[in-house]
């Protein structure tokens, strides 16, 4: 016997007092894990898009980058970017909650899903530092909760809100395609002979492509460098996967519980007619958007993340409603704390908790290696932990470099950093560590802020190889190794080097040196 879901507004009333307590602590171990931590890589290259706001940026859209804006100077600090990361991931919760209650479920159903994305390592290193990855789930569970509602009843200010939230969405990643496009056309498809829901399916879908316009303006523009990020990407920088080997990652990345709900309320959304109706959509798209992984080269783990934000909810309600007999109940309890214990053993390696030293003696305790997904950039910790490490240690390297340059070079030398973390990185110690005005990189948008014409022939390299240099350098010579302990492979050992240029036309080899990657 299988109970249909109930009215969502008596599923339950509130959140419970429990379900807060989840919150807080989810917000308490990120605040703990600024013990050990640092900035990370991405953040400095993201405040650098902040500084030249744009439609669009290479390797990812905008509105992230506005909201960095718009902190002013509190953008500058360590604690503001990880309390703001933080508070995104409180706010995932309690719409994870909101959504499993929407959908029918009861307050077990609701402590159970936010329980599980709490602890899921792929959810807790998302929301370890700011990035568009940390806004990404909280909009797609918005729309999720609004596809709900609208199962139930199409108001017109749920299609506003609906497109208002697609929108914002995709000008925070494009990968809300990969929501937005499936659920709208399964949602034309079952409700085609409702005049109602054609007509929102139809405004959304156009207030989609009006929202797109700017992207696609700014991309035409500059010859669309995200196409050839992409592909450069796929192409030389991520390593080659199989199906299987992508979805046994997705185990370890965000744990065996939540794969397992996550799978359980996208097939029982289509199959499982109490929960049918209004969770259809989200289990349709759930799984086109699974298909769509399983067969594209050059994908993360962690690109599903806003996929089992949806799924969870689903698993979690299916569970609360079914009826099972009581044996069936306790094995299924059981089995749901083991598998959230399981979890939380993967808690010191999603964020920084230990220090490395510590998180090194875990790893090795645990006897498990955490798979590399790039061609290059190895390190002995997890590569989302060693991207916190070596930053200063580069900008004192390079600083000490500066110093052995003659004063009328030292004056006129441009920096050229080989990636955005280290050119990012030199521009926020600039002051500090008192280094030149020009710092430059070729990769991705650092290639697009370039002024190549006024710079002299005088250049400090961070991060070439030696003879990679000789191909545009008269005279090369070292001035400096990056020396840092816990920092990824291509940090470490950096070299940091003084080029006289030797070219013709520097604008010319500037735009042989661009790497959208």
């Amino acid at each position: 016997m299988i109970h249909r879901a109930g009215p969502p507004g008596g599923a339950t009333v509130g959140l419970g007092m429990g379900l807060w307590a989840l919150v807080g602590l989810k917000l308490a171990l990120h605040l703990l894990a600024l013990r050990h931590d640092d900035w990370f890589r991405d953040e400095f290259y993201y405040l650098a898009c902040s500084y030249r706001l744009d439609w669009s940026y290479v390797d990812h859209p905008a509105a992230s980058i506005a909201f960095l804006t718009m902190l002013g100077g509190l953008r500058e600090s360590l604690f503001t970017l990880r309390l703001v990361a933080a508070v995104l991931g409180c706010a995932t919760l309690v719409f994870v909650a909101r959504l499993t209650r929407s959908l029918g479920g009861n307050r077990v159903a609701q402590a159970l899903a936010t329980a599980t994305i709490l602890f899921s390592p792929g959810f807790l290193a998302l929301n370890s530092f700011y990035s568009m990855n940390a806004w990404e789930p909280l909009l797609w569970l918005a729309a999720g909760l609004i596809w709900v509602k609208l199962a139930e009843r199409a108001q017109s200010y749920l299609w506003l809100l609906l497109a208002v939230v697609f929108a914002v969405g995709l000008h925070n990643k494009l990968s809300m395609m990969w929501f937005a496009f499936p659920s709208l056309a399964l949602a034309f498809f079952l409700y085609r002979r409702r005049a109602d829901m054609r007509v929102g399916v139809g405004g959304v879908t156009l207030a989609f492509f009006i929202a797109l316009g700017p992207i696609l303006w700014w991309q035409s523009k500059h010859g669309w460098p995200t196409i050839e990020f992409m592909a450069n990407a796929t192409r030389m920088k991520m390593l080659p996967t199989s199906p299987a080997e992508f979805w046994l990652s997705q185990l370890l990345v965000f744990g065996p519980l939540a794969a397992l709900l996550a799978a359980i309320g996208a097939l029982s959304a289509i199959f499982w007619r109490p929960l049918r109706d209004r969770g259809v959509v989200l289990g349709g798209s759930v799984l086109a958007i699974a298909a769509l992984m399983s067969v594209t080269q050059g994908v993360r783990a962690y690109y599903l993340a806003p996929a089992y934000a949806l799924a969870i909810p689903l698993g979690a309600t299916f569970l609360s409603i079914i009826q099972l007999p009581k044996l069936w109940q306790y094995s299924l309890r059981a089995g749901v704390v083991l598998l959230l214990l399981v979890a939380l053993l993967g808690l010191p390696l999603a964020l920084p908790i230990l220090s490395p030293e510590a998180t090194l003696r875990y790893q090795a305790m645990l006897a498990l290696s955490v798979p590399h997904e790039e061609r290059f950039g190895a390190s002995e910790l997890p590569q989302h932990l060693a991207d916190r490490h070596g930053w200063q240690d580069l900008a004192a390297s390079v600083a000490r470099a500066v110093e052995l340059l003659p004063a009328d070079i030292r004056s006129e030398v441009t920096v050229v950093a080989a990636n955005y973390g280290e050119a990012g990185a030199l521009e926020f110690y600039r002051d500090a560590y008192g280094l030149p005005q020009r710092i430059a990189s070729p990769h991705n948008h650092y290639w697009f802020w370039a002024q190549p014409e006024t710079w002299g022939e005088h250049f400090l390299t961070v991060g070439f190889a030696q003879d990679a240099l000789t191909l545009f350098c008269a005279e090369v010579r070292e001035l400096a190794r990056v020396n840092c302990q816990w920092c990824r492979e291509g940090e470490r050992g950096a070299l940091v080097a003084y080029c006289r240029y030797g070219g013709s036309d520097l604008k010319v080899d500037w735009g042989r040196l661009r790497r959208f990657l």
